[in-house]
């Protein structure tokens, strides 16, 4: 892993990040802006990857919306975690992986959609 992208990765694995990201689900939810973008353009049946997901705020957000095809993919291991550990408190099925953005693992046009929230 090159010096940059550990650099960043550490810094959204800090703990005011953890707190701030996490809290972002339920306190901030989607953006108004958010809503009417997904609801108008995307249909509820994309496969979604939400790239840079964090701890899960447009990804969780989104499930709970109606759009069940959706995998989310951070940098930082304890936000993954975090919305790993959401997911099971409110009994909710969704994939979120610890991954680098310039190395995915995913197949080619796999995704309708990429999003970077």
């Amino acid at each position: 892993m090159n010096k940059d992208v550990k650099s960043v990765r550490d810094y959204y694995n800090s703990d005011v990040n953890i707190e701030r990201y996490g809290y972002a689900i339920d306190d901030v939810g989607l953006r108004k802006s958010e809503e009417i973008f997904f609801s108008k353009y995307i249909s509820k049946k994309s496969r979604i990857l939400d790239l840079g997901c964090g701890a899960g705020r447009t990804t969780l957000n989104l499930y709970k919306k109606g759009f069940k095809n959706i995998i989310g993919v951070d940098i930082a291991e304890k936000l993954i975690a975090f919305a790993k550990d959401y997911c099971k408190r409110n009994n909710l099925s969704i994939p979120f992986k610890v991954g680098d953005a310039t190395n995915l693992e995913f197949a080619d046009e796999i995704f309708d959609v990429v999003i970077f929230s």
